[in-house]
C-alpha cells in the first residue's frame, strides 16, 4: 500500500488517488466525517474486490460518493418538493434515493435505490469532482467491527490489500447521517453527523 501524506501535498494525494480508481484500484480517503474505503462505482471487479477486503455478503449494497449536486440528480431521482435536502450537501450525509442508471450489483439494492454522498472535505470533493463518476464509499473496518480512525491502525489492518491510503491523520468523527428518500415519507436509516432539522421543511415530513 502506498501512503500519501495529505497536509504535505494535497494536489499529488488526489491526482494519485484518481489513477488508482481509473486503474480499479482500492483507496482510502479522509472525508468529513470517518475514513473512507473507495473504488470506481462502475468496474465490478473493483467492487467484488473492495466486498472482499470488508468481508461484506452478497446482497449488502454500498453508498456512492459524487463530485456534485449535478452529478447527483443525472444519477438518482430527485422529486420537485425535496429540494431543501439538496441545500445540505455537500455535507455529513448519504441520501438515499431511486436510481436512473443500472450500476454493479453492491451499489444498488431491489427497491432500495443508491445511497449518494457529498463529503465537506476538499481531498474527498476534489477527488469525485477529478474522477467524474460515482466513487464507491464505505467506511474503514472489516462488517461487523467499527471503523478505524487511527492512521497505525489503518495501515496495520489495511496495508496488503489497499493500492493506496490518503493518510490525514487520525479522523474521530461520526458517520453520516443516513436518510432514505425512496418512498414518503423519508425515513432516517441512521442518525450520524449531520442534524435532520431541515426535514421539517419537507412537505408531509
Amino acid at each position: 500500500m502506498k501512503t500519501v501524506d495529505v497536509k504535505a501535498d494535497k494536489d499529488r494525494a488526489v491526482s494519485l488517488a484518481v489513477e488508482a480508481l481509473r486503474r480499479g484500484g482500492v483507496l482510502i480517503y479522509p472525508t468529513d466525517t470517518l475514513y473512507g474505503l473507495g473504488a470506481d462505482a462502475r468496474n465490478k471487479s473493483a467492487i467484488s474486490r473492495l466486498m472482499e477486503i470488508k468481508g461484506r455478503s452478497a446482497g449488502l449494497v454500498f453508498s456512492v460518493m459524487l463530485g456534485d449536486v449535478g452529478e447527483l440528480v443525472r444519477l438518482v431521482k430527485v422529486r420537485g418538493g425535496l429540494r431543501p435536502v439538496l441545500k445540505m450537501l455537500p455535507g455529513p450525509y448519504t441520501f438515499v434515493f431511486p436510481s436512473k442508471e443500472k450500476l454493479p450489483d453492491g451499489v444498488v439494492g431491489p427497491g432500495i435505490g443508491i445511497g449518494v454522498r457529498i463529503p465537506d472535505h476538499p481531498v474527498a470533493l476534489k477527488i469525485a469532482m477529478d474522477f467524474k463518476a460515482p466513487i464507491i464509499t464505505t467506511s474503514v473496518n472489516r462488517t461487523g467491527e467499527p471503523p478505524l480512525t487511527k492512521s497505525s491502525e489503518i495501515v496495520e489492518m489495511f496495508s496488503d490489500e489497499v493500492d493506496l491510503f490518503l493518510d490525514s491523520g487520525d479522523i474521530a468523527g461520526a458517520p453520516s447521517t443516513v436518510i432514505s428518500f425512496v418512498s414518503h415519507p423519508p425515513q432516517i436509516l441512521r442518525k450520524g453527523a449531520g442534524d435532520t432539522v431541515f426535514l421539517s421543511e419537507i412537505d408531509g415530513f
